[in-house]
């Protein structure tokens, strides 16, 4: 094991490193051998940078958002690398300066360059997804951006035809409405289903169906108590469900400038609310849920009358601005999340949690159905009786099981596994190595995390966020 502050200098480098655009490039593996049989591409989006003029961002998160496609071709593999070219990218580009608000980040200069502005950077950094032959960069509370696909270029934000132009009153502070980073694809209607959290007046969690020709097919408006912060949500046959945790988020130290957002918001431990909505329409069914904060989900489908949502469970908010941290005795404790399963029933106005495994886990990825019990899952973490570092591992769980494989990559940060669908389940599962100067590309064996190939990426990257596998005859861009 290697020292403690040898790892936490590990980390510090690991995120003070800025992406470069480049490719396509041809890349060369540092071992193994690419199989024949992986074919298709992988687009990945995550901040490409942890400073702006020499001033360091508040928050990992803040980076502005940076493409990167891999394109595997029977046993080659080239790729290419460019940044989200938002209004925020290009004015900042050419200031040389941090000129916005971000999640973590507030502007230089101390209060008055902050007070009252509420209009943060889009920094587009967060996810990307594929929908109606559109290519869509996503961040967290604000529009999408328009990527061609072949190239990576920026072509424009999308705002659907206007229906996400903020209205009255709240449109003063708050003029666009949200599309988040963490839209849901039913395959059988070929609708794309997404959400915001719009504050303003009165708080709503704004329900975005985009049907399959990329057109808004619905909107409906769900008035919320409070300001909960929802990063993903569950879609099932029958629901689109919200677990909203309760952070108390002090929005008046946010809109006088004190505190950047994430600095306002802490957790309450007593109960949040399951927020179900019925797919068919109607009223939302609200049940309470046990303490504690959910990032990201696993799967959920219903069964005979309830709804199972598997998820990833901090105990309390992660505010994750100082990743190294996690490096840290002591300091890891709330950046620590594991597997949980929530058993909700409508009929009874319940909820119970069960723990499915022991390890530390985050950005879980399955390849199982809309509606369907998912069986094997990948995703980052950390053995069970480890508390850092954190993220330098690759599990592999089975739902009836527990984790049933984990990889130690040591010093390095792992990024989210991508596992590749194939005929009878998974075949190999694609990710991202952080090194504390370079990022490797590997490709793992699906069933036991046994290495098949690794490459060395041109440009060293910080640790990657969400992305998406193209099969061969969607990545072509036409």
């Amino acid at each position: 094991m290697l020292s403690l502050p040898f790892m936490r200098a590990a980390a510090d480098s690991i995120l003070n490193i800025q992406a470069a655009e480049a490719g396509p490039l041809k890349l060369e593996c540092l071992e193994g051998r690419v199989p024949e049989g992986l074919s298709g591409s992988l687009l990945r989006n995550g901040p490409g940078r942890t400073e702006r003029g020499g001033v360091r961002y508040g928050h990992p998160f803040d980076g502005d958002g940076f493409l990167t496609r891999v394109d595997f071709d029977h046993g080659e593999v080239t790729w290419q690398g460019r940044w989200v070219r938002t209004r925020e990218w290009q004015a900042e580009e050419a200031a040389g300066r941090i000129l916005y608000r971000a999640f973590g980040t507030n502007r230089p200069g101390g209060l008055l360059p902050n007070l009252l502005r509420m209009r943060f950077k889009n920094a587009a950094n967060t996810h990307v997804v594929q929908h109606a032959g559109r290519t869509l960069a996503l961040w967290e509370g604000g529009w999408p951006h328009l990527i061609d696909l072949d190239s990576l270029e920026t072509l424009g934000r999308v705002h659907l035809d206007g229906a996400l132009r903020n209205a009255g009153p709240d449109a003063l502070f708050n003029p666009e409405l949200p599309f988040a980073a963490h839209p849901k694809l039913d395959p059988e209607t070929g609708e794309l289903w997404s959400f915001g959290i719009a504050y303003g007046i009165t708080n709503r969690l704004m329900l975005w169906i985009v049907g399959p020709d990329g057109q808004l097919r619905e909107r409906r408006c769900v008035p919320l108590t409070g300001l909960p912060f929802v990063h993903d949500f569950v879609l099932t046959r029958d629901w689109a469900v919200f677990v909203l945790p309760a952070v108390r988020f002090q929005i008046g130290r946010a809109l006088l400038g004190l505190s950047a957002p994430v600095q306002a918001m802490s957790l309450d431990q007593r109960p949040g609310t399951v927020l179900l909505v019925p797919r068919a329409g109607g009223p939302a069914v609200r049940i309470p849920a046990p303490p504690g904060f959910i990032f990201h989900w696993i799967h959920g489908w219903d069964d005979d009358g309830r709804v199972i949502l598997d998820g990833v469970k901090y105990a309390d908010f992660p505010t994750f601005d100082d990743i190294t941290a996690l490096f840290t005795p002591g300091r890891a404790g709330e950046a620590i999340a594991q597997a949980v399963r929530l058993t909700v029933d409508p009929a009874s106005g319940t909820c119970e949690e069960t723990l499915l495994a022991d390890h530390p886990i985050e950005l879980p990825q399955t390849t199982a159905a809309l509606g369907e019990p998912w069986q094997v899952a990948w995703a980052s973490g950390a053995p069970p009786e480890r508390r850092h570092p954190f993220l330098s591992c690759t599990l592999r769980l089975e739902r009836e099981q527990g984790v049933t494989h984990c990889r130690d990559f040591g010093d390095a940060v792992t990024g989210e596994p991508m596992p590749i669908p194939a005929p009878g389940g998974a075949e190999w599962v694609v990710q991202t190595l952080h090194r504390e100067r370079s990022t490797e590309l590997l490709v793992l064996r699906a069933s036991d995390l046994a290495t098949e190939a690794r490459l060395q990426l041109p440009t060293p990257l910080p640790p990657r966020l969400h992305g998406t596998w193209l099969p061969r005859e969607d990545a072509t861009g036409h």
